[in-house]
């Protein structure tokens, strides 16, 4: 677990506690296989490789109320986007994302953004 912080010095600063730390690998892996098999990585990524990870899902889904949040940007922006995995891989983020951060970082109520 690191911590990771948000528009660091700006008045929409968020820190909160993430697990992993940049970076990663793009692995191959059979969905259908019941075994826990963790796949074959195809080629390894640095925290700089923000275009090469676009057309790629992490290998995990946040649950709700993250997921209803990155849904709804996803509508909003009108193109599928994580922030998480820009976050992740350094690439810039949008200010559309600053609820999505609010929501994870469990510093606000969540009844704040509607839920």
């Amino acid at each position: 677990m690191y911590s990771a912080t948000v528009w660091s010095g700006t008045s929409d600063e968020i820190n909160f506690i993430m697990i992993g730390e940049g970076g990663g690998a793009l692995v191959r892996r059979d969905i259908y296989d019941s075994k826990f098999n963790l796949g074959t990585i195809v080629r390894e990524l640095s925290a700089a490789d923000c275009e090469s990870v676009r057309d790629y899902e992490l290998d995990d889904v946040a649950i709700y109320p993250a997921l209803n949040e990155r849904l709804l940007l996803c509508y909003k922006l009108g193109k599928k986007v994580d922030p998480d995995k820009e976050l992740i891989f350094g690439c810039p983020l949008n200010a559309e994302y600053k609820d999505y951060f609010r929501i994870i970082s469990g510093k606000f109520e969540i009844g704040e953004f509607g839920y």
